[in-house]
């Protein structure tokens, strides 16, 4: 009689500890799963990143770290994007500028490509004259216009010039 609660024990301990580890292994899955969802999301952002596609923003609602990496991840895409387009204007503006002689088609190129970087209303270039340096000139255009130049001539005060000589 003392040893029957042993051999009952030798029944059941086995049969506990093989549905302790089938629950383990069982929560150990679904927290696998959790982590590898926003994990492939993310990769396939890196992928979209890779191939300069910035139009998709990466979407994760855990509620947890990784929700805080996809909003992160989707800030850094867009500061990656707009750094790509300012390089590629600059290149864009400076193959014009090596490549044409004519003033007006470097002017246009510039304000074309600044449109596009900056959301602005009106863009435009001044210069000032260097045989009379009383005088300049601003080349803009409108937003709505980006390939109409238009010019305006403009007299600058002496006092002025002095602050811009420096």
């Amino acid at each position: 009689d003392a040893f029957a609660p042993i051999s009952k024990f030798k029944i059941i301990f086995p049969l506990f500890l093989i549905l302790s580890f089938l629950v383990v292994l069982w929560l150990s899955i679904i927290n696998i799963r959790k982590n590898l969802v926003p994990i492939s999301v993310l990769k396939e952002g890196v992928k979209r990143i890779a191939q300069r596609d910035f139009s998709k923003k990466v979407s994760i609602a855990s509620k947890d770290e990784f929700q805080e990496l996809a909003f992160a991840f989707n800030q850094m895409s867009f500061s990656i994007e707009h750094k790509l387009k300012t390089l590629n204007a600059k290149a864009e503006i400076d193959h014009a500028v090596l490549s044409a002689l004519n003033r007006e088609d470097i002017i246009k190129t510039a304000v074309s490509h600044i449109h596009g970087l900056i959301t602005c209303n009106v863009c435009g270039i001044s210069f000032i004259n260097s045989n009379d340096v009383s005088q300049g000139s601003v080349l803009y255009s409108f937003e709505k216009e980006p390939g109409s130049i238009l010019s305006k001539t403009f007299q600058i005060p002496s006092l002025e010039y002095g602050k811009i000589k420096q």
